[in-house]
């Protein structure tokens, strides 16, 4: 396989274990190694496949379409021998560090895409808890140059998008410990740094649009940047809609527009 461009690890048990060997684990490390295909290169890989050998090390393929960045951009790259899943959330994924597998250079994926990934995954219940904890173990690994590399990232994403990863930093930021996963509370202050990063990235672009924050968002606990506008003056493309009786969304937002009534809108 030394001439098929090199796929991917997206390391879905921990992302950080192969290049730092004396880490605890963050997950139960599986048999298993997942492997990032660019659609591109499907069939090359296809055809360096070696036969079915039970005493090598198992190998999930999973594909990876550079023009994807969301979770309902997913599908399936049929193949009766390389059938792939393509998870649209991969496309943030940028090449980082090789290591060396059996002579075959692999690259990781960049910490930065990798965290705006696991930021973005739609999961809930204890999957979704651990999902955040593992976005909390490359935070942990990040240098400057990688949270750099996700401010500009988050710039780039939609504003439901922005708001998505937002909530999930804030919910991160106030989440327990559990079991054999990173400690959500030593990591506290990277994840509360990140967030204010972010927050007022956010900020800046409805500022850049015209809007100044009302001050009273500052009194809010936790502060918030907070706008009144008129529903015509939103910018498109901004927040996504939460109803008022959804008060946990609503306080983790880091960011609110009050629109008002109009005074001839009938409720009823």
């Amino acid at each position: 396989m030394g001439a098929v461009p090199a796929p991917r690890r997206a390391s879905y048990t921990r992302p950080v274990n192969l290049i730092e060997p004396d880490a605890a684990s963050t997950l139960i490390v599986s048999q298993n190694i997942d492997l990032v295909i660019p659609i591109a290169v499907h069939s090359q890989v296809r055809d360096a496949l070696p036969s079915n050998d039970p005493e090598r090390l198992e190998i999930n393929f999973i594909g990876r379409d550079p023009d994807l960045h969301e979770n309902t951009d997913s599908y399936v790259l049929e193949d009766p021998t390389l059938p792939l899943m393509v998870f649209g959330l991969l496309g943030f994924l940028r090449e980082g560090e090789a290591i060396d597998a059996g002579g075959v250079r692999v690259p990781l994926p960049k910490p930065a895409g990798l965290l705006v990934e696991r930021l973005l995954t739609e999961r809930s219940g204890l999957k979704g808890e651990r999902d955040l904890l593992v976005a909390l173990g490359l935070l942990m690994h990040c240098e400057e140059s990688d949270v750099v590399e996700v401010a500009d990232l988050f710039r780039q994403l939609p504003g439901n998008a922005r708001a998505a990863l937002l909530a999930n930093l804030a919910v991160l930021s106030l989440m327990r410990p559990l079991p054999a996963m990173p400690d959500p509370v030593r990591g506290r202050g990277l994840v509360e740094a990140l967030l204010a990063r972010l927050r007022e990235i956010a900020s800046e672009m409805l500022r850049n649009g015209g809007f100044e924050p009302h001050p009273i968002g500052m009194r809010l606990e936790p502060a918030k940047s907070f706008f009144v506008l008129s529903e015509e003056m939103v910018p498109p493309g901004v927040g996504s809609e939460v109803p008022l009786q959804e008060a946990r969304r609503i306080l983790l937002a880091p960011a609110a527009i009050l629109i008002p009534f109009r005074r001839n809108t009938r409720l009823l």
